[in-house]
């Protein structure tokens, strides 16, 4: 995997959604207007915004505010949050989510009411490093032993997921980094994005 500098240009990418609902909620009353939650990312991510405004153009057509776009942990833990709580909404990556359906890693068991209803965007992961840090791919952490400092999503996120995934298959754990005298910070979108900004880490992740 080759790692992205930052260059402004560089990082205006797409970012891609999944909306999951289970199969089976419906309204007690068949004539009323069911309330749902929308589970979305971190507060202030993109995905929170994008929710947001999914909510509020939702909730423009009916009266009662049907839909409440609220905070999620990300893309690995929505489809299971969606799975157990019939009736809300979720955004997440087309991957987990058959992963989910079928009971695959990471998932403990599968949840087959689980649907994709749509697809909002693509996605692409990216990997980005400061310019003053001298590597050129993930490999060359294991390689050089290095004290790296990384900022990725929060545990249940797609960017913590898979980044462990990537650094995985270059034979590095999160412990091989710490004890080498780095670190992984597990933050939301907002606050990994001022601590790149401010040099405070070397390394960010993000959809």
């Amino acid at each position: 995997m080759v790692l992205f500098r930052w260059q402004p240009a560089r990082i205006a990418v797409g970012i891609g959604f999944l909306i999951v609902i289970s199969s089976s909620c419906g309204p007690a009353d068949p004539n009323a207007i069911p309330r749902t939650n929308l589970i979305t990312g971190s507060t202030g991510s993109s995905w929170y915004r994008i929710g947001s405004a999914i909510a509020e153009r939702t909730n423009s057509g009916f009266e009662g505010q049907p839909i409440t776009a609220i905070p999620g942990a990300g893309g690995v833990s929505n489809p299971a949050r969606v799975g157990q709580m019939p009736g809300d909404l979720g955004l997440s990556f087309l991957p987990f989510l058959r992963a989910a359906y079928r009971g695959e890693a990471p998932y403990p068991r599968s949840f087959p009411e689980l649907r994709h209803v749509a697809t909002l965007l693509r996605n692409k992961f990216h990997v980005v490093a400061a310019g003053g840090v001298s590597i050129e791919s993930l490999a060359d952490i294991g390689k050089r032993r290095m004290g790296i400092r990384i900022g990725t999503g929060p545990p249940g996120s797609g960017e913590e997921f898979l980044l462990k995934e990537c650094l995985s298959s270059w034979g590095v754990t999160y412990e091989d980094i710490r004890s080498w005298g780095g670190r992984v910070e597990y933050l939301g979108s907002g606050e990994r994005a001022d601590l790149f900004r401010d040099n405070h880490i070397d390394i960010i992740t993000f959809h």
